[in-house]
């Protein structure tokens, strides 16, 4: 894969545009992040994900984005903030490349978790994930769902209950289509 430009974000909103709630047209979103001073911004399909240009850290344009998203358009959802870059590196660590394309899922989650965290889940006794499987590799977790996410145990309130951050998961063509999108 290609090189991608120091700068180049995707942001994450969780919840946009799902059931009938949260409704967000891109074109106000795309508005919204232009205003705010984003640059190169494009939206890809319509439950909010941004690629756009920024030299501010992932953390704060998240916050400064979801405090946009509350106080114009009165939308409180979460928003996870990756360099196109990082997400290009984590995807290469992919711990199943094998597998169906199809299962696969990634979680963004707002921050590296802590170890023992992580580590307290993995044995949780509660988690009996019948075929399902899941690897936390830095700030990214790798979601196997052969049974389709609709029904899976590995959800994002699970994620931020136990790991104390805030999750956002895509399929795994859509993670590749917005790293495709980043090189353009």
């Amino acid at each position: 894969m290609t090189s991608l430009k120091k700068d180049a974000k995707i942001a994450l909103l969780r919840g946009i545009n799902v059931g009938g709630h949260n409704r967000l047209a891109m074109s106000d979103l795309r508005d919204l992040c232009e205003q705010i001073g984003f640059g190169k911004v494009r939206t890809y399909i319509q439950s909010g994900n941004i690629l756009l240009n920024s030299d501010v850290s992932d953390s704060k344009l998240a916050e400064q984005l979801r405090e946009e998203l509350d106080r114009q358009l009165k939308l409180d959802v979460p928003v996870v903030v990756v360099a196109a870059r990082e997400l290009q590196k984590a995807v290469q660590q992919n711990p199943w490349p094998d597998r169906e394309s199809e299962a696969l899922h990634m979680a963004v989650l707002s921050a590296k978790p802590k170890s023992k965290l992580i580590q307290a889940l993995r044995d949780s006794p509660k988690l009996n994930l019948q075929g399902e499987a899941w690897e936390c590799v830095g700030r990214f977790i790798f979601l196997d769902c052969p049974k389709g996410v609709a029904k899976s145990k590995l959800t994002n309130p699970l994620f931020e209950k136990h790991l104390e951050v805030t999750s956002t998961a895509r399929n795994w063509k859509t993670i590749h289509k917005l790293l495709e999108l980043s090189l353009a």
